[in-house]
């Protein structure tokens, strides 16, 4: 019998679990900028979508090239000699350079891939537009770049909401772009209602706060970038900069620029549940934790597991981590070398195999 991870089930975390799912969640975002640190060599990478309403939209990011071969300008038609590329996306009120993304970048470069680190529209507070959970434009546009041809094989890797926007790749892409091999995605929101309720609740006041403020920042900047280009945005903005909860953000900006209809068609859009699982064609894995304090598991519609298969989709539920962060020696039994990013390397390594 198939048993789905209930709230009761999520509440029977002791304490100390609980505790251990903020720590394993506020530590390494304090401590990662002293001990992960990005390859030195990389290359701006840019290059530009097509957006029907807003125009010419740049896309940023950062180029690493494996084993220190010769990065070459990326007005030519080939960056490197590696047939492989990796994809790597950050989360919400993050940046390609979030030190949490570089154990995965020297993992993916290790095993002979280049890696280019994308930077979600307007996440860095240029051009004069933003993202929301579900904007896979920026990724197609990239994955159809003539300068990256060249490459036989590209997989994709996102944390938390870039771990949901992978997904929506490998849904949308299905077999019109063979190189796609597979997407990993580490504590994804997949069910973003029940995401955006829990994070709504008194409790998530401080993660919530943080973020906003972190959200505002950003669109503060490309807000005025926008009144410069003569492309104003529908929002108000006073409105938007008073905004305390994640449904008003979305309210707010998301549903005036992309035309959702209402926050109920916006999350059930860009959700992504266990029924398309089953039904991707492209390899997937999806990294969670019990005890993470920002995606609640229990929420998530998926099976009371440690793991379990749907379709062509490996579900994980760890413990003793919290929202991306977890144990140094995290064994998923996926090869013989611990810790999350080299276990998801060799699960990339046996796509090919």
């Amino acid at each position: 019998m198939n048993h789905q991870l209930d709230m009761n089930n999520f509440e029977s975390l002791s304490a100390l679990n609980k505790a251990q799912g903020q720590m394993m969640t506020v530590l390494p975002f304090l401590t990662g900028p002293l001990i992960h640190h990005f390859p030195k060599n990389k290359e701006a990478y840019f290059y530009h979508c097509l957006d029907q309403e807003r125009g010419k939209i740049p896309i940023f990011g950062d180029l690493y090239v494996c084993q220190m071969q010769p990065v070459f300008n990326l007005s030519k038609s080939i960056f490197s000699r590696s047939e492989k590329l990796r994809i790597i996306l950050h989360g919400i009120s993050s940046t390609p350079k979030s030190p949490y993304l570089a154990p995965y970048v020297h993992a993916a470069l290790k095993s002979g891939h280049d890696v280019l680190c994308l930077a979600l529209r307007g996440a860095l507070s240029k051009g004069h537009d933003h993202y929301h959970a579900g904007l896979t434009d920026d990724l197609f546009a990239v994955l159809k770049d003539p300068r990256l041809k060249h490459y036989k094989e590209v997989t994709i890797l996102g944390c938390s909401l870039g771990g949901l926007l992978a997904l929506n790749v490998a849904r949308q892409c299905q077999d019109d772009y063979p190189k796609l091999k597979g997407v990993a995605s580490i504590c994804p929101p997949i069910c973003m209602q029940e995401a955006q309720v829990h994070l709504d609740c008194p409790q998530q006041r401080i993660y919530r706060r943080f973020v906003l403020t972190s959200l505002k920042l950003a669109y503060y900047k490309i807000w005025q970038q926008a009144n410069h280009h003569n492309m104003p945005f529908k929002s108000k903005f006073w409105k938007v900069m008073r905004v305390k909860t994640f449904a008003d953000w979305d309210k707010e900006v998301v549903l005036p620029r992309f035309g959702f209809s209402s926050i109920a068609d916006y999350y059930q859009k860009v959700s992504i549940n266990s029924a398309d699982l089953n039904h991707l064609k492209i390899d997937s894995l999806l990294i969670f934790d019990r005890a993470d304090p920002m995606v609640p598991i229990a929420k998530m519609g998926l099976e009371d597991r440690e793991y379990k298969e749907y379709g062509k989709s490996s579900v994980y539920i760890t413990k003793g981590g919290g929202h991306i962060g977890f144990p140094f020696n995290l064994d998923l039994g996926l090869g013989e070398k611990k810790g999350i990013a080299k276990q998801v390397e060799f699960w990339f390594s046996q796509l090919s195999h």
